[in-house]
């Protein structure tokens, strides 16, 4: 009998337990949970409910930080139900700060779905669209503002597999500011016609903004990517601002185009970038930014001014056919690995003072239209300038290189090479005559004589004898510009009369010969002819050379300072009175001449 009441008696609890959990759920739904109203100043106790009611009305809900995590938390789909396009129009915006939403954030709302024509875009851009196929656009009319926010699903904006063609416009601006998504963002395609604030966002999944639209600025200052960062072929059109941004991840921004400022500073690249085909049309900042892998630039076009100055590139790097059309500022940048600049054109002043190049440094077939600095700058590895073209002065003063090739290089103004030191310099004289002696960069004779007794030294090594003793004869004939007093003046003529005219200082053999014809035409025409009739010559034993034709006459004249200046002295002919004084100050100049000129011609044919 006891055993059969067992059953009845929990019948007679079911209604009791029903009552206690309907007045828990009561209480949940009117438990006290605090926000801020009245300028973030007073503190309210609100309902869950209240909490959804305020949300679809458009009302402010900041939740009070330091309170559980349990009391802060809202469906994503009050916020999706706000945004809904209804008879009455959207709410003017969604304000939410330090909440933790559930759920997945999906803004392709199909209440908000119009033709492409009924949208703010331009027309350029709707006759784009619709050359890809796209008809539709998800329209969210709503300002909105999700600051410091935990977003534990996906943040839903760019198209996917069941909306492919077509995308979400945000009319007003579009703030994630210091909030965390746990799970993938995507805004492909996605246009925002407002401010996009994305200050010291978490991405933790990847971030997707392939072929996005920002026609206002856009900011990602002390953004953290934690996956992989999709900016292939996004365009910006306002200011973008990544600064201090940190990407553990791949970074794609190929074929992005900047048209305002791009503001990179200070971020940090873990892992590859790729910039290729990028179009910078403002100006870029990329200074002090760490790229610890590979960095791609090829092909990328920067129209403004591009710093790069304290730039940390750890991997390799690859700047090959960009184009700077602007100013290019790589002061203090340091290449750890290979960097190539092959073809790329800088337009502007390019500047690499106290850059260092730790791998090998490609710029070869490089175009620099304007002035060129690479004043301190390191170069540990080989560098490549073979076929470039300087059109502007090239500075490397105090430059530290190794191996550097100028192959086919050509420089058209001032070529800086003071204090320079490098171990091998492949680069020929005649690349470099008249762009060493610009008399602005001569502040003492040391610093000039150190240029000229370098690069000789250099041509000897690498076997360039010709380019050495051209360098050694513009060295002794240029040193004039540094003689101050008359005596120095003075010693300086006479130095290149005897020396630099004759034999072109010991390195040039045929001014001998040129010196030695020049005297024998002087002492013919100027002594000996125009005396013969009153009989400065006598030939033995045949008839007066006075009394000869004068074409006669010269030729007598000419063959007998030929054999005085040669010292042969076959005795046919001989001179008279006066003229054996002449005679013997031409042999003696014969003498000398003929003894510079095998001296130099041992010192040029026979090492």
């Amino acid at each position: 009998m006891k055993a059969s009441l067992k059953p009845l008696s929990f019948i007679f609890f079911i209604p009791f337990l029903l009552l206690i959990s309907t007045s828990h759920s009561q209480a949940g739904e009117e438990s006290s949970i605090q926000i801020l109203i009245a300028d973030d100043k007073e503190v309210i106790n609100v309902s869950i409910k209240e909490i959804k009611e305020r949300i679809l009305k458009g009302e402010p809900v900041h939740f009070v930080k330091d309170q559980e995590e349990d009391k802060r938390k809202i469906g994503s789909e009050w916020i999706i139900e706000a945004l809904k396009k209804k008879d009455g129009g959207n709410v003017e915006k969604i304000d939410i700060e330090n909440a933790i939403i559930t759920g997945d954030l999906d803004f392709h709302i199909k209440e908000n779905q119009v033709d492409i024509d009924n949208t703010p875009l331009s027309r350029r851009l709707q006759y784009e669209l619709k050359d890809e196929g796209i008809e539709k656009a998800f329209l969210v009319s709503t300002s909105i503002n999700i600051e410091n926010c935990q977003l534990e699903g996906n943040l839903k904006v760019g198209y996917d597999d069941d909306n492919f063609k077509s995308f979400v416009i945000f009319e007003k601006s579009f703030s994630f500011d210091y909030s965390t998504v746990m799970k993938k963002a995507s805004f492909s395609k996605a246009h925002f016609y407002g401010r996009a604030g994305f200050w010291i966002v978490t991405f933790n999944g990847g971030a997707d903004f392939k072929n996005a639209s920002f026609n206002g600025e856009a900011y990602y200052y002390s953004a953290i990517f934690n996956g992989e960062a999709d900016f292939e072929e996004t365009t910006f059109h306002g200011k973008a601002a990544f600064g201090r941004a940190t990407f553990n991840g791949k970074a794609d921004f190929w074929s992005a185009t900047f048209n305002g400022e791009a503001n990179l500073e200070d971020v940090s690249f873990k892992e590859k970038v790729d910039f290729r085909r990028a179009a910078f049309n403002g100006k870029t900042d990329f200074r002090s930014v760490s790229f610890n892998g590979e960095a791609d630039f090829e092909e990328t076009t920067f129209h403004g001014k591009a710093a790069f100055g304290r730039a940390t590139f750890n991997g390799e790097t690859d700047f090959r056919s960009a184009s700077f059309n602007g100013e290019a500022y790589f002061p203090d940048a340091s290449f750890k690995e290979k960097a190539y600049f092959g073809s790329a054109n800088f337009n502007g002043e390019s500047h690499f003072r106290n850059a260092s190049f730790k791998g090998r440094a490609d710029f070869w077939s490089v175009t620099f239209n304007g002035e060129t600095d690479f004043r301190s700058a390191s170069f540990n590895g080989e560098a490549d300038f073979g076929k470039a073209t300087f059109n502007g002065g090239v500075y490397f003063r105090n430059a530290r290189l190794k191996e550097v090739i100028f192959n086919n290089a050509r420089f058209s103004e001032i070529v800086d090479l003071r204090l320079t030191r490098y171990s091998e310099l492949q680069i020929s004289w005649s690349q470099l005559e008249g762009r060493l002696d610009d008399l602005s960069l001569q502040e003492d004779i040391d610093s000039w004589q150190g240029v000229y007794l370098r690069l000789i030294k250099n041509f000897k090594n690498i076997g360039y004898n010709k380019s050495a003793d051209d360098a050694y004869y513009h060295y002794r004939y240029t040193k004039y510009v540094f003689c101050s007093s008359l005596w120095e003046k003075t010693k300086w003529w006479f130095g290149y009369l005897f020396m630099g005219l004759t034999c072109g200082y010991g390195v040039i053999p045929w001014r001998a010969i040129a010196t030695a014809g020049g005297l024998i035409a002087i002492f013919t025409l100027c002594v000996y002819f125009p005396f013969s009739k009153q009989g400065s010559l006598e030939h033995q034993g045949k008839e007066d050379i006075t009394k000869q034709e004068w074409y006669r006459r010269l030729y007598n004249c000419f063959y007998f300072s030929v054999i005085i200046f040669t010292t042969v002295g076959l005795g046919d002919i001989k001179p008279k009175g006066g003229f054996k004084a002449w005679a013997t100050i031409e042999g003696i100049l014969g003498w000398l001449t003929m003894a510079l000129f095998l001296v130099t011609l041992a010192n040029v044919w026979m090492r």
